[in-house]
């Protein structure tokens, strides 16, 4: 049984943790309850900046530090998407899609959200 991967602990495993953290759960899982909480503080911070930064007559450093913050939102951002886009599979409506319908409805319908269309 040298390099076997126990059950849940492979790829398959981690996406499905990963999945339940960003796609619901909450109920039963304190951490996909503070990520989501986390997520929504940072789109209301976002919110804020941007109207802050709309402001004339900031300093450099007020401005400095708001691009930074900007910068770093980006990045998390980014960063959920490439891991919402990855766990999709986990998602009832695409476990029997095949992998362009997936990749497809996912380009399209960002959130994942939607069924699967053609299948």
């Amino acid at each position: 049984m040298t390099g076997s991967i126990p059950p849940g602990h492979g790829e398959a495993g981690l996406r499905r943790r990963v999945f339940r953290l960003l796609e619901g759960h909450r109920r039963q899982n304190r951490t996909a309850r503070w990520v989501q909480l986390g997520l929504g503080v940072l789109i209301v911070a976002n919110v804020i900046a941007v109207v802050v930064e709309s402001e004339p007559g900031l300093s450099p450093a007020v401005l400095d530090w708001l691009g930074a913050f900007e910068w770093a939102s980006v990045a998390i951002f980014s960063v959920e998407y490439v891991l919402r886009v990855w766990v999709a599979v986990e998602a009832d409506p695409y476990r029997k899609a095949g992998p362009s319908a997936r990749t497809r409805a996912l380009c399209l319908q960002p959130a994942g959200d939607g069924p699967v269309r053609g299948q």
